[in-house]
């Protein structure tokens, strides 16, 4: 018979056992780096942009198409304190396939917590220059969200939220639809935080009629919504969840100051700009043609050291990294026009919709959404976006 005693250092013991497990961070996701699998060179190409490798490693995109971080101004007007404060620590926890890497590997927790809280507090400092909307946050409609959600291409790049859609056949009668052919690949969907946790209906709202004001890189498309459709798509999103936080966070002077010399200090301006303008790169790593691509160090390592940013890369996107790094040393390395097509459609994930030339177009696991404003007698050109 187990004594009270021995319970409890039982359960001491797990604490401590779940406790010492290191957490495992999640590889980064670039959806259009898995349409590029078959030619490591060109899926590494995209992985050095889309991870923002040249700032740090003083590198020229020799792309057009450039990878642009979002906007940190106004961010105490769109996210929660406390989802900040935790993606800060852990990217990739609060939102799996992060491409921001982890910045404070190996920091003692009290040094890492009190790090994090100055930047925080630094970053809720920064002026907001959106424009506010005076609609009631109950005016919108959950169910058209959920239609919209799944009609108007957002779960080309997302995961679905249903199994099935429902469409309207040749006679106008509304059935459920779903490909009889089984799923052959399984796409590579940008996860959504717990948007809950993370923001509320209007900021989010604001978003999604205008995605480049805060997210100017592109890779989040502009869907022509309208206040209603956007402030629906919120609404489904957040559960119906639309209330505003009474009580807003209230940054300190001190922190403020010691946040934004930590900004500064840690590399955050080689990605960010805190001033809505370019800022001088505050982090010099060892130029890409200078690299030890043999040794187990830096980004690439298996387990980075203090100062060395943590992408949690997997074998496989190291290995593509490596192979593009070399192809860039290489005198004639000037990419073709067909190259540069092809890594731009897959920088904005353009595969995830289209096919071209034998690549891309919706994998089998999304395939069943393609049905906005489509009908049976359409025939497939109708509904599938072309090549």
């Amino acid at each position: 018979m187990n004594s009270p005693r021995s319970m409890v250092f039982r359960l001491l013991l797990l604490i401590s056992i779940l406790f010492s497990i290191p957490q495992v961070r999640a590889e980064p996701i670039v959806p259009g780096y898995q349409h590029l699998a078959g030619s490591p060179s060109s899926a590494g190409q995209v992985l050095l942009q889309e991870l923002k490798c040249f700032p740090c490693h003083g590198a020229e995109n020799p792309f057009p198409v450039k990878r642009k971080t979002p906007t940190l101004l106004g961010l105490r007007n769109r996210v929660k304190p406390g989802y900040l404060r935790s993606f800060l620590e852990n990217p990739s926890h609060e939102k799996p396939g992060a491409v921001m890497p982890n910045l404070f590997e190996g920091w003692a927790d009290r040094e890492r917590e009190d790090a994090i809280e100055n930047i925080l507090h630094f970053l809720y400092s920064l002026p907001d220059e959106a424009t506010r909307s005076n609609r009631e946050e109950t005016d919108y409609d959950i169910a058209e969200g959920d239609e919209l959600f799944h009609t108007v291409g957002c779960v080309a790049c997302h995961e679905p939220r249903r199994k099935s859609q429902r469409i309207e056949d040749e006679f106008g009668e509304e059935i459920e639809w779903e490909r009889e052919e089984p799923v052959k690949e399984k796409s590579a969907s940008i996860s959504l935080p717990d948007l809950k946790r993370k923001t509320w209906l209007k900021p989010l709202a604001r978003f999604l009629m205008n995605p480049y004001n805060t997210r100017p890189g592109g890779r989040m498309p502009d869907m022509k919504l309208s206040e209603q459709e956007a402030g629906s798509i919120a609404a489904y999103l957040l559960n119906g969840e639309a209330v505003s936080p009474k009580v807003m966070f209230e940054p300190y002077p001190d922190r403020i100051e010691k946040g934004q010399r930590l900004f500064h200090e840690i590399g955050c301006t080689n990605c960010h700009s805190s001033a809505g303008k370019k800022e001088a790169y505050s982090l010099k790593a060892p130029a890409l043609s200078d690299l030890d691509l043999e040794s187990d160090t830096g980004c690439l390592s298996a387990d980075p050291e203090r100062g060395v940013p943590d992408y949690g890369l997997t074998d496989t996107q190291k290995r593509d990294l490596k192979i593009a790094i070399k192809e860039r040393r290489k005198e004639d390395f000037h990419p073709s026009a067909t190259e540069t097509v092809r890594h731009t459609m897959a920088s904005l994930n353009c595969y995830a919709c289209h096919k071209r030339n034998g690549m891309g177009g919706p994998a089998s696991d999304k395939d069943p959404y393609f049905t906005g404003g489509w009908s049976e007698e359409m025939g497939e050109e109708g509904r599938v976006p072309p090549d």
